[in-house]
């Protein structure tokens, strides 16, 4: 009994990881939906999808065991938005037919839609071992480490898809955004110049075969301006805004890379639109309050004081803009306020520096001494930290076959909850040395942490 091909196919639209509709829903990008039909077309559209669903759910109480009447069943649900239901059904086609490549593909990826990544990795894993040549089994192993934050591990599973179809843009995209976040969860990504690299090449030759896609623009934007590729960033940061009007991030980033290249103009341009069109995003407000802090302007301290309170409102649990509040509170000699916004961002993030550097000045002005001195020596002591921190990354990127110097940073990662990090540290030694025994070690501790820890609702 042959497998619904077209099922499969249009499951695997989406298998770009980060595919167009997962990324809206990861990132909560507002689309323009089309209007709803009006009445009288939607009651007997209802009424032919009920009768519909009746037959097929004949079919399969019929004959349970029949794999064709399940993957018809599994085809309606996924039409009808029940990525579930449509599990539900794979799930029993996958155990009649366990032989059959493209059951267990569409079960895996039909996994990845309901945000299950653990339960893809599991599907994929056999996928990948039975059928070692299958191009999509390896992109959607490397999709569910991906989801996972296991950006090496993707990129080493997708390297086999790509190696496997060098010409297949679905690969090259896995590829070339896991290397990004790889990248980017490091506290430097200019460390890992090597994967900027990479991921720019293959969003390239991505764009020839999708050339139309905002979101890949937008990536190799991110890539770019982590270069320090101002002009790229800028272009491409414009493109992708082009192609996703309603994303405020672009915006966000846009105005960055104009203040990178020092066109500060261009950057408050671009921000006075997007807050706009996107009063409640967080970022833009942040971002004008800098600009406008360090204009010297008239009366500037006091509105970027009011752009600053705005991002903090919308969004108080990320310590850069406390931190930019307290800054502007101080400006303007509202002590307390920046207290209380400097307090806030150090128990958000315990490991940044400016906090305790600020809430040192802040309460020796506040005749708190006690505080003062606890807050500069923990300062002075974390500055000691971070640069000796730099130092380590900078030698390990020098140094990539230094193992010893892997295991440093890891353990430097673990100490700042940076597990992502750590991980991919540990990983590292043991591509070079597999019998490290202590890497292998701290590898299944991060690991068991991770099972134990609670996740959140599905």
């Amino acid at each position: 009994m042959r497998v619904n091909r077209s099922l499969v196919k249009i499951l695997l639209a989406g298998m770009p990881v980060l595919g167009i509709a997962v990324w809206v829903r990861l990132h909560h990008v507002a689309v323009r939906k089309p209007p709803p039909p009006p009445p009288e077309v939607i009651a007997p559209q209802i009424l032919e999808l009920d009768a519909q669903l009746s037959r097929l759910q004949a079919a399969v109480a019929k004959s349970p065991k029949d794999s064709a009447a399940r993957l018809a069943l599994a085809d309606f649900f996924q039409k009808i938005g029940r990525a579930d239901k449509t599990a539900e059904q794979l799930e029993v086609v996958a155990r009649l037919e366990p032989d059959r490549q493209e059951a267990q593909i569409a079960l895996g990826t039909a996994h990845l839609a309901l945000m299950q990544p653990k339960e893809a990795e599991v599907v994929f894993r056999t996928v990948t071992r039975r059928w070692q040549r299958n191009v999509q089994g390896w992109q959607g192993l490397a999709t569910a480490f991906y989801h996972q934050k296991r950006f090496l591990e993707a990129v080493t599973a997708d390297r086999v898809a790509v190696s496997l179809d060098t010409r297949e843009p679905n690969g090259r995209y896995i590829l070339a955004t896991s290397l990004l976040e790889y990248a980017l969860q490091f506290p430097d990504p200019m460390e890992h110049m090597a994967a900027l690299k990479e991921a720019r090449d293959n969003f390239r030759m991505v764009l020839a075969a999708w050339p139309e896609q905002g979101d890949i623009y937008y990536r190799l934007a991110r890539t770019s301006m982590e270069m320090h590729d101002k002009r790229m960033s800028i272009k491409n940061f414009r493109r992708a805004m082009e192609l996703l009007p309603e994303k405020p991030e672009i915006p966000w980033q846009l105005a960055q890379a104009y203040n990178m290249a020092g066109d500060k103009t261009a950057a408050r341009k671009v921000l006075a639109e997007a807050i706009v069109k996107h009063p409640r995003y967080a970022g833009l407000h942040d971002m004008l309050g800098k600009l406008l802090l360090a204009s010297g302007e008239p009366g500037a301290d006091q509105t970027a004081l009011e752009h600053f309170r705005t991002a903090v409102q919308i969004a108080p649990g990320v310590p850069a803009f406390q931190e930019r509040y307290g800054t502007s509170c101080l400006r303007v000699n509202q002590l307390d306020e920046a207290r209380t916004a400097f307090e806030r961002a150090q128990q958000l993030d315990p490991n940044r520096v400016y906090p305790y550097q600020q809430l040192s000045a802040v309460y020796t002005r506040l005749g708190d001494q006690r505080k003062a001195s606890l807050a500069a020596r923990t300062a002075v002591q974390m500055t000691f930290n971070d640069q000796q921190l730099k130092r380590f990354m900078a030698e390990s990127s020098a140094n990539p076959d230094n193992v010893n110097l892997h295991m440093i940073l890891a353990e430097r990662y673990q100490q700042l909850k940076m597990k992502g990090a750590a991980k991919d540290e540990l990983l590292m030694i043991l591509q070079r040395d597999p019998s490290n025994k202590l890497a292998r070690r701290e590898l299944e501790q991060l690991a068991s942490v991770a099972r134990t820890e609670p996740t959140a609702p599905k």
